[in-house]
């Protein structure tokens, strides 16, 4: 669970042949990742959920289903 949790993808390699193409995934998805971030403005009381949508076909929104406290 621990990728779900995360927000991430698991990929499982049955052969080490395979491992190259697994490794090139992991490059592309790397290259391909923007970090989104957002700050309430004064007076505005912070809240457990956010809701984020995307316009554009085809992107997948990666995110972890819950935040640990700090």
């Amino acid at each position: 669970d621990g990728s779900k949790q995360s927000g991430g993808r698991r990929i499982e390699v049955a052969a080490l042949t395979a491992m190259p193409k697994a490794l090139q995934q992991v490059a592309d998805d790397l290259s391909a990742q923007y970090l989104i971030t957002y700050t309430l403005p004064d007076g505005v009381k912070p809240s457990d959920r956010l809701n984020v949508t995307l316009k554009k076909k085809g992107p997948t929104l990666r995110a972890p289903t819950k935040i640990a406290d700090k």
